[in-house]
């Protein structure tokens, strides 16, 4: 507990170092979180019925306040602007309650659970009554909170090796852990479906609480990273070396639900921003119909490949 609590002081300094809305995506990231906060788990569209944009209401302070802390940064940065001051006058500001749609269609494929911890940060800021810069900073804290708990259980469960311990001190790791996205919670329940997997792998058993955390955390990555859909493999290795039907029941669960969330993002995500000819289920048929085209895709153009993109 003395690392955690080390930990979370360290991180603690470093985001007063850090103005907000700085990490990539970080914006849709906590738009999204003030939907779920808002009780919109599900993405939709501006009007019913009608294709366009994917996407959700959000505060519009909140949404300015976003706005707002770009001007530090980018091709539009605005050099008279200090973060400090920036940041100083984020306090002065409060939730409007007044809403308005923003376009979230980045975030279709992610699934609401993922977004839970910033939306609780979110939602409390306003119970509290709190100023949107005060907002931001507990939701940082609580999501930071949250991972550094993550990573101390994974390293409880299964010691880290120097080599990990040198990857979590690295800069970039540690800058997404404090940023309020879902890259270092991500990163966190990697190491811990690891560590977990790992222990049911040498000693063929798992708490209850172990054996949940393990098939939840590995459908919170799948529904979130679509480069970490293979650890949907990892239940099934666990099974050819200790089988029983209770991992049948919970692997069976966890293929289905992720495969039910992957394709409700590909049907109700539209995404204004990539203009095809062809829908992403086409793509999927045409490469499912001939398989080897996109194992051409570094090569030259073929008539399938042209139709497809």
């Amino acid at each position: 507990m003395a690392w955690l609590a080390l930990g979370f002081a360290i991180a603690c300094g470093m985001m007063q170092l850090i103005p907000a809305f700085q990490s990539p995506d970080e914006i849709v990231h906590l738009l999204r979180a003030d939907m779920v906060a808002h009780g919109q788990p599900l993405l939709k569209g501006l009007e019913p019925d009608v294709r366009g944009k994917t996407g959700g209401w959000v505060d519009i302070h909140f949404f300015l306040f976003s706005q707002w802390m770009q001007k530090i940064v980018g091709p539009h940065r605005d050099r008279s602007l200090s973060p400090a001051w920036l940041t100083s006058e984020a306090k002065r500001f409060d939730w409007m309650d007044d809403e308005v749609f923003v376009d979230a269609s980045a975030t279709g494929y992610y699934a609401p659970f993922i977004y839970l911890p910033h939306a609780l940060g979110l939602k409390l800021s306003r119970a509290l009554d709190l100023s949107l810069g005060h907002s931001y900073q507990l939701t940082r804290m609580l999501v930071t909170l949250l991972v550094l708990g993550v990573v101390f259980w994974a390293w409880q469960t299964g010691p880290p090796s120097l080599l990990l311990q040198a990857l979590l001190l690295m800069p970039m790791a540690l800058f997404q852990i404090i940023s309020p996205t879902i890259d270092g919670l991500c990163f966190a329940l990697a190491l811990l479906v690891l560590s977990l997997f790992l222990l049911q792998w040498q000693e063929g058993r798992a708490t209850r609480w172990q054996a949940f955390a393990f098939y939840f955390s590995i459908f919170l990555l799948v529904t979130s990273r679509t480069n970490l859909i293979p650890m949907v493999l990892l239940p099934l290795v666990l099974l050819l070396r200790h089988w029983s039907w209770q991992r049948v029941a919970a692997t069976t669960t966890l293929f289905a639900a992720s495969s039910g969330w992957t394709l409700y993002g590909l049907v109700h995500t539209q995404d204004h921003r990539v203009v095809r000819a062809l829908s992403t289920g086409q793509i999927i048929g045409t490469y499912l119909r001939d398989p080897l085209d996109f194992l051409r895709l570094g090569g030259e153009p073929s008539p399938t490949r042209s139709r497809a993109t």
